[in-house]
């Protein structure tokens, strides 16, 4: 799958904005090739709570869920704590606890990169 552009991906999240649905929020991440973090913002910011929490029970029934977010690539500035927080506000506890697990999991695998690219700079 070819990645798509800024302009392209602004678009198709100009889209969900304007049609929220699962089914579009899913089709985005794994046919589309979006981020994840990037749909989930856009559902966020735009109040669509009970589609930002349906796609995650959608990829996660479908085994899809950890995939999407290993491949991630979202800026810096998605606040994956927010999407934690909001699932527990919502009762989704089990949503959280996966998603709070990534937040982990990402932050030690760039930790141990930064950590590796210090010590090839030292020798």
């Amino acid at each position: 799958m070819r990645r798509r552009t800024t302009w392209e991906m602004r678009k198709l999240l100009g889209l969900l904005k304007t049609t929220p649905s699962i089914d579009l929020a899913a089709l985005l991440v794994l046919d589309e090739g979006l981020n994840i973090g990037e749909v989930l913002a856009c559902l966020q910011e735009n109040h669509h709570d009970s589609i930002f929490v349906g796609i995650l029970k959608v990829l996660d029934e479908n085994n899809d869920l950890k995939e999407a977010l290993l491949n991630d690539q979202s800026p810096a500035s998605v606040q994956w704590n927010e999407f934690v927080c909001v699932c527990a506000e919502l009762g989704e506890t089990e949503i959280a606890e996966e998603l709070q697990g990534f937040i982990i999991s990402r932050d030690a695998i760039n930790k141990a990169k930064d950590s590796l690219c210090s010590s090839e700079n030292l020798d």
